[in-house]
């Protein structure tokens, strides 16, 4: 296996991420008690895809790969204000 192909897998698997939270926002934002509601959830999910995007246009870019890490880094921290709850 190598950076190329783990790349694309992280972009497809970015890309459905990020379609599930832009389609059933209200559902998760619900679910996970998220402060800011389905809004912020549906923005993570908008980010979710352009970072997938991103991945799929230049596999193994090192900013992109970070892009889509610092974005995870986002999306617990908004976790666990939201499990301080």
């Amino acid at each position: 296996m190598n950076a190329k192909s783990v790349s694309l897998g992280l972009g497809l698997f970015s890309l459905a991420l990020g379609a599930a939270e832009l389609f059933a926002s209200r559902r998760i934002a619900d679910r996970l008690s998220v402060p800011g509601g389905s809004g912020t959830v549906k923005a993570y999910g908008v980010r979710e895809l352009m970072a997938g995007v991103g991945l799929l246009q230049a596999p193994a870019h090192s900013a992109r790969v970070w892009n889509r890490v610092a974005g995870d880094l986002l999306d617990l921290g908004t976790l666990a204000v939201s499990a301080r709850r």
